[in-house]
């Protein structure tokens, strides 16, 4: 089998990003991880590298928690080390259109099929447990484009107050504060100072609640932490004129949209949560 010549494999060539994930507790679960493992899991969004050369393959794994490189050929056993450091032997193979890549070593076995399905890439990662578990991970091509420049956000630079807002205590709910931040909710008054230095993007958002800066790129992801203390990863882009500010995280992802309407800054903050809940916030220019 050594000499089995990589087809399958070769459409995986180039980059991947994660778009969705399904079990992936149950899985953490049954290979064994702890509750802080568990917990850097929930937070992980992996990437995918695949580099093929003939007969030698890297896979190249970079996530929010730990990074890998693995070189092999197909029909080869290798030695790898896992993202949560587990020691295994590996094997991988192609057999109906699909890349098998078994892991072998305690305290199970596990095996990884990845496959092409509707142009993403699929990752089903099965524990062989006493009682087995399966997780599936989805990612989307991505595809080489030059940096994002910086265009709307331009409009934002200088200092914002606010001067209206509609169904914030709706929103609050639908993100899980308690009846306590509620209440502060209900009281608070929101300022927002953008500041544009090329590529480098800060936004300091202070409150009659809690402050906060971030400093971000367009495009790159990073962490942040809400006026509310959740811990989310975040990511600015824009698109068609405005500015997508999406957070993921528990209990429920966010997006945050802003844009100049009639001179106003406005802010559409959305909770996906089963029941959806939009806040809108508008701010007015304080003039220096």
């Amino acid at each position: 089998m050594s000499n089995q010549k990589p087809e399958v494999v070769k459409n995986f060539a180039g980059k991947w990003t994660e778009v969705s994930v399904e079990n992936f507790e149950g899985f953490m679960v049954a290979i064994g991880c702890n509750e802080e493992l568990m917990e850097k899991g929930r937070k992980t969004k992996a990437n995918e590298e695949w580099i093929v050369d003939g007969d030698d393959i890297t896979l190249k794994v970079t996530s929010t928690f730990r990074d890998k490189t693995l070189h092999f050929k197909l029909g080869e056993e290798v030695d790898e080390t896992t993202i949560d450091r587990r020691h295994v032997r590996t094997i991988f193979t192609e057999k109906d259109g699909k890349l098998l890549h078994n892991q072998r070593g305690k305290p199970h076995n596990c095996t990884y099929t990845r496959y092409i399905d509707d142009g993403q890439l699929v990752v089903s990662m099965t524990a062989h447990a006493d009682t087995p578990a399966t997780a599936v991970r989805r990612f989307k091509r991505v595809e080489d484009q030059p940096s994002m420049k910086p265009e709307v956000v331009k409009n934002f630079a200088g200092k914002w107050t606010e001067v209206s807002v509609e169904n914030f205590e709706g929103f609050m709910v639908a993100i899980g504060c308690n009846e306590e931040l509620m209440e502060k909710g209900r009281k608070t008054k929101a300022n927002e100072e953008w500041i544009v230095d090329g590529d480098d993007i800060t936004l300091k958002v202070t409150s009659t609640f809690r402050d906060k800066t971030l400093h971000f790129k367009l495009g790159e992801e990073v962490d942040e932490t809400t006026i509310d203390r959740r811990h989310v990863r975040t990511i600015f882009t824009e698109k068609d004129g405005k500015l997508l500010h999406n957070q993921r995280g528990k209990p429920h992802n966010c997006t945050y949209t802003r844009y100049i309407d009639d001179g106003q800054l406005v802010v559409s903050m959305t909770a996906h949560a089963d029941k959806p809940a939009t806040a809108v916030r508008r701010f007015k220019r304080v003039e220096e």
